[in-house]
């Protein structure tokens, strides 16, 4: 009988530790997921600096977006005059539960494959030839979403909010 509770006792042990492996790998991927918005860079316009919220899990070398958040139209510029050859708007969902992580560690342009990002988004631009496009919102719901932007065969990728906001409720809102 003794023999019988503690192989139950060890099987349980097992079953438990292989569940918390399946966690972590659910928490492994739930980092890197496409639509996740876990911060994000306000910036009025161009030439304004950037206010951080949260720890956006961005990746961006060549491309900036402004203004963050916007109502109706996002602005695209590369740095180096470069042309923006695809751009595709995303659904995000915000979390903010990964303000301690270095997405630095995690992130680099080949993790999404342009098949996932066109299966995901809202709203596609393509054959650009551009290195400052202007691009219309109207018809999306105010929301974060994520911006994802071809390069030189290079993905990057910003979060935005688009609506309009009352900025100290939305810094607020990410304290």
């Amino acid at each position: 009988m003794k023999r019988i509770i503690v192989s139950f006792f060890l099987i349980s042990i097992l079953i438990s530790c292989s569940d918390s492996e399946d966690e972590n790998e659910n928490s492994i991927t739930s980092k890197i997921d496409i639509n996740l918005v876990t911060g994000i860079d306000v910036r009025p316009d161009e030439f304004s600096s950037v206010i951080r919220l949260g720890n956006p899990n961005t990746f961006e070398d060549q491309t900036l977006v402004f203004p963050n958040p916007p109502i109706d139209f996002l602005s695209i510029k590369t740095f180096n005059g470069s042309d923006i050859s695809s751009v595709w708007v995303i659904d995000g969902l915000q979390e903010k539960i990964y303000k301690n992580l270095n997405f630095d560690s995690v992130l680099n342009s080949e993790l999404y494959a342009i098949h996932e990002i066109e299966n995901a988004a809202s709203l596609e631009f393509s054959d650009n030839q551009s290195s400052n496009l202007l691009i219309n919102l109207e018809n999306l719901e105010d929301g974060y979403y994520r911006v994802f932007i071809e390069v030189n065969g290079t993905i990057e990728w910003h979060n935005i909010y688009k609506g309009e906001v009352d900025i100290q409720n939305f810094i607020d809102s990410w304290n």
